[in-house]
């Protein structure tokens, strides 16, 4: 989903082995393989050699090209989990051939490629079940500004104000005229985007007019055209051009208008439309109350900033996803405390984080897999401190994990980790921040359901995990 800040919206990135989200997909597992050498002759076409040989090729998501990328050179690490193994390789459409770990490939054309890899177990002569994959954009001008990771895909908005998305594509969420699954960002219509949000499967933006554009699932009318009719093209949602935000959550989203008024739209079985009601709207819907600065729509929940600094939550409380210590679902606004320090806040799946003036990051709600950062695995139905010794200046909260960016540009996430959403070897979980990596120049994350992106200070975007 898509993380908030007073000073302006934005959300979003993380990192090991691929199963690689959007667009890399190679299979789990943990391997201490040997990094290449040569190997017996094996068959070209590997792809109808695939057996049920128990070990799996991994590619590492932190050695490799970015999701979109400006260079003309692709550099891969990969091992696979049973040792001694012999790797074989292919670019787009080339054949297969012998390879070692790592891999480059120099002089890469603009446009998307594609890189497989996979293993041959010395001993047993068996391939391993499938090829690792992972595929990547060249463009030498685009840069990446914005990213929102939602269920099973992604969008991001680019320097020249385009936006594309990526990933499942069942319901129409990309928005590209289709609804065929895409392993690279693909460009949606529309002239002039401002930005961008992706949720269940369901995506909205802004376009430079200020006018508000959805596409995707549309079952409770979360599209917001007035109808519960799939759209797999942008259509206008609600009246008028004066529309400053937006944020999708599960199956509704909601936004915000240039006067600072709420509205809200799409399924509303818990109350996360905030209208007083349980029914469903298929247009956007105002929510009582005024001084809106920051929304952010969660999977049954909604919490929004006000611009005097107090947070203010709505929906489902069945893991005090609310914060106000009840447990009960409510269909109205509820302020979480009495503080007015409030600048960030991020709705997940069944938990929520928030970010503070000082520069620290408070979670509540489902905690199983230690997503509140707290050092625990209890739930919260109150704010706790994400435990760390230094200043943070935004979160993102995902389905089971959470991710941060400290001031120093470093980059942590906690949580879940099955699919490697952390950016680490897989572990059931971490309850404390967690790096990715050791660089110090992210500029945005966004933690979608078992993914993770993230944008760097040179705007180029990368993603791990598995959609």
């Amino acid at each position: 989903m898509k993380r908030n800040q007073l000073a302006g919206n934005f959300s979003f990135v993380g990192a090991i082995c691929l199963l690689s989200m959007i667009l890399a997909s190679c299979n789990a597992g943990r391997g201490t393989g040997d990094e290449g050498g040569a190997g017996p002759a094996s068959p070209n076409d590997l792809e109808g050699q695939a057996l049920s040989s128990g070990f799996n090729t991994e590619l590492d998501p932190l050695q490799r090209p970015p999701l979109v990328s400006n260079s003309s050179t692709a550099d891969f690490s990969f091992k696979c989990t049973r040792r001694p193994c012999h790797f074989r390789c292919k670019l787009d459409d080339a054949r297969w051939k012998d390879c070692r770990s790592p891999r480059i490939y120099a002089d890469l054309a603009e446009g998307p490629h594609t890189f497989k890899v996979r293993a041959q177990n010395r001993k047993s002569g068996w391939w391993d079940k499938s090829p690792a994959v992972y595929s990547w954009l060249v463009d030498y001008k685009l840069a990446v500004t914005a990213v929102s990771a939602g269920y099973h895909h992604a969008c991001a908005l680019f320097g020249d104000n385009t936006v594309r998305c990526w990933g499942k594509n069942d319901s129409g969420q990309l928005g590209e005229g289709s609804n065929l699954e895409k392993s690279v960002p693909a460009q949606i219509a529309g002239a002039s985007w401002t930005s961008v949000s992706a949720g269940g499967a369901h995506s909205c933006g802004l376009q430079s007019d200020e006018s508000l554009w959805c596409w995707g699932l549309n079952n409770y009318g979360q599209v917001g055209d007035g109808s519960t009719v799939n759209s797999n093209a942008p259509v206008q949602a609600g009246s008028g051009s004066n529309w400053s935000s937006v944020s999708v959550g599960g199956w509704h989203a909601c936004a915000i208008r240039t006067n600072d008024s709420l509205y809200c739209w799409g399924a509303n079985w818990h109350g996360q439309l905030g209208d007083g009601t349980w029914a469903d709207k298929n247009t956007p819907t105002h929510i009582a109350g005024s001084g809106w600065a920051v929304v952010s729509a969660g999977d049954d929940h909604t919490c929004a900033l006000k611009t005097d600094g107090t947070l203010w939550c709505w929906g489902s409380d069945q893991w005090g996803e609310l914060g106000d210590g009840a447990a009960i679902n409510t269909n109205t606004p509820g302020q979480v405390g009495s503080e007015n320090y409030w600048v960030g806040i991020e709705a997940g799946h069944y938990h929520t984080c928030g970010e503070a003036n000082e520069g620290t990051i408070r979670c509540w709600g489902w905690n199983e897999y230690g997503q509140l950062g707290d050092g625990s695995n209890l739930d919260q139905n109150l704010p706790v401190l994400v435990n760390s010794s230094f200043s943070w200046s935004s979160v993102s909260a995902g389905y089971g994990h959470s991710c941060g960016l400290a001031v120093d540009g470093t980059l942590w996430c906690w949580g879940r980790n099955d699919y490697y959403q952390l950016g680490t070897v897989r572990t059931p979980g971490q309850n404390l921040p967690f790096q990715v990596g050791s660089e110090s120049n992210w500029s945005a994350v966004s933690a979608g359901r078992n993914f993770t992106c993230a944008v760097k200070n040179d705007a180029t975007l990368l993603c791990w995990g598995a959609y």
